[in-house]
């Protein structure tokens, strides 16, 4: 499926896109990384934060939005997942990759949820504005 895969090196970027994936404190939750089949049935998707102006990415590609956390790439395969481009992306959205390998909770729920507080656990806030499509 992935056509291109991201250097070790490259950050992305999760859209926060329910209030409920944030906690109390303004911390993503794991749930921003569990898989939807219907949604992600590729993967769970991220932009690439070199080709993404986060401002327009958030306010114009979502209904609403409560930010974004960045992930590094060699510590997204550290999870042993996979991420990277399909042909689709390289050809349309130049800017959005993928997150494979993570199972959904009906395929494999702890291992869904595990890998989930893991992602979780690596990300960072890079951005907590929320927005709404005009």
């Amino acid at each position: 499926m992935l056509v291109t895969h991201l250097l070790c090196r490259e950050i992305v970027l999760r859209a926060i896109l329910k209030a409920g994936w944030l906690d109390e404190n303004g911390k993503i939750t794991a749930s921003a990384f569990i898989r939807d089949a219907k949604r992600d049935p590729d993967g769970l998707s991220v932009n690439i934060q070199a080709l993404t102006e986060i401002e327009g990415w958030l306010s114009a590609s979502f209904n609403k939005s409560f930010g974004a956390d960045t992930l590094h790439s060699g510590r997204i395969r550290g999870l042993q997942l996979e991420i990277g481009q399909t042909e689709a992306d390289l050809k349309a959205m130049a800017g959005h990759g993928l997150i494979v390998g993570l199972p959904t909770p009906e395929e494999d729920p702890k291992r869904a949820e595990d890998l989930a507080t893991e992602l979780r656990n690596i990300s960072r806030m890079i951005d907590r504005r929320r927005r709404k499509k005009a």
